[in-house]
């Protein structure tokens, strides 16, 4: 039978600050959705119901705030943690609830499409 020899434990390596990155951490970005075209029902931020399945409410309560993040919840007595998809009501209160660095101007983003589609009244929400 072999012997192994005791080793002594390694130091920790670092990472010459040269090499590390130094790009600041990605923003994260929101983007619009139309309740008539997805599936969304409980507001993140405020955790009040988006709409009732089978029912679009009215302009302009009709279109949401929609990215994908870590959310926390309790499931069974314990603390879940899941990366999936948030829908948020399109008011800046909702999305500060739960990401305070929130910038309306900077993170959310509107395709063409969805800016042709806007009325009035929704376009006032955005603001």
């Amino acid at each position: 039978m072999r012997q192994r020899s005791k080793t002594t434990p390694s130091a920790t390596v670092t990472i010459p600050a040269s090499r590390q990155s130094l790009t600041p951490p990605a923003r994260t970005k929101y983007t619009s959705r139309w309740l008539s075209e997805s599936r969304a029902y409980r507001c993140y931020g405020c955790n009040s119901a988006i709409c009732v399945p089978g029912h679009v409410p009215l302009p302009p309560d009709d279109i949401i705030a929609a990215t994908k993040e870590y959310r926390s919840f309790m499931k069974g007595g314990k603390l879940q943690l899941h990366h999936g998809p948030t829908h948020y009501h399109l008011r800046e209160r909702c999305i500060k609830e739960k990401n305070p660095d929130f910038n309306p101007q900077a993170d959310l983003v509107l395709s063409p499409t969805d800016c042709a589609r806007l009325l009035p009244e929704r376009g006032k929400l955005l603001q």
